[in-house]
């Protein structure tokens, strides 16, 4: 099974990381899952604090950064799970 994960980041770049940690670690007790994260910018002003590269997670499938405004973030949470990603991957809500 495929889930992606959205998660809005404000500003707040250690916090985001931690959750990623948090996220990589949980998978650690589910078989047969792969995960995605999609980390959306809502318009941070400071600088990311880390790279978020895949190679530091175990099981994390991808993760990707889209940089967007306070509106852009806003549009891709509330449309992206509901037209896009339930085309590509199963979404629970």
């Amino acid at each position: 099974m495929r889930v992606v994960i959205t998660m809005p980041v404000y500003e707040d770049w250690e916090s985001a990381a931690l959750m990623c940690q948090a996220i990589d670690a949980e998978l650690a007790n589910v078989a047969a899952i792969q995960v995605s994260l999609i980390l959306v910018d809502d318009g941070s002003t400071t600088k990311v604090s880390n790279n978020f590269a895949v190679a530091d997670y175990e099981h994390l499938g991808a993760i990707r950064l889209l940089r967007y405004g306070a509106i852009w973030g806003i549009s891709v949470r509330l449309l992206w799970p509901s037209r896009l990603f339930s085309r590509m991957c199963h979404v629970t809500r």
